[in-house]
């Protein structure tokens, strides 16, 4: 695993050297290219250098326990192993969700089309309700949303919406 995150990195690195260069600067589908990958990589880079310099300290408080013969410190040294254990347990659960390889089509736009089925009233105001939910998600997660289709309801709700939703990282589940 600490290859794995040395890699990420490493990567991350060699990006940020990338971005600069005058050449990828001046070709923008390229330099646009790399900084999705760039900035997609930024909560792992920063969450991997976290972990390692956690285990760093890990093994340096077992040195200082191993070779120190006062007892005081070897209890506080004892006592900050503990919590780093912990830390350590909390972030290996994260580091393993941040390590599963993204979706190329998460960097993609989407698409959502919502209507209201068999139900009657009642159906056009749930979808009515779920069409301005979304649109307040989108607008929280900092989306752009634009109308393409609404017809409404006679009673209030809605027929039919189709939006798309532009931005980075658009997630719907």
């Amino acid at each position: 695993m600490i290859n794995k995150l040395n890699n990420i990195i490493n990567k991350y690195n060699e990006l940020a050297n990338e971005l600069s260069k005058p050449e990828i600067i001046s070709d923008l589908k390229l330099y646009k290219k790399l900084s999705q990958e760039y900035s997609g990589l930024k909560d792992k880079a920063d969450a991997a250098q976290n972990y390692i310099a956690k285990i760093n300290e890990i093994k340096d408080l077992e040195s200082i326990i191993e070779k120190e013969d006062d007892l005081e410190i070897q209890e506080l040294a004892n006592e900050e192993l503990l919590e780093l254990k912990n830390e350590i347990n909390n972030l290996e659960e994260s580091i393993k969700t941040l390590l599963i390889e993204a979706d190329p089509d998460d960097q993609k736009n989407i698409i959502m089309e919502i209507r209201s089925g068999t139900g009657g009233i009642e159906a056009a105001l749930f979808a009515d309700d779920l069409f301005r939910m979304y649109l307040r998600y989108a607008e929280n997660e900092g989306w752009k949303p634009e109308l393409m289709n609404l017809n409404q309801n006679d009673g209030g709700g809605i027929k039919e919406a189709i939006f798309s939703l532009k931005g980075n990282q658009v997630l719907v589940g």
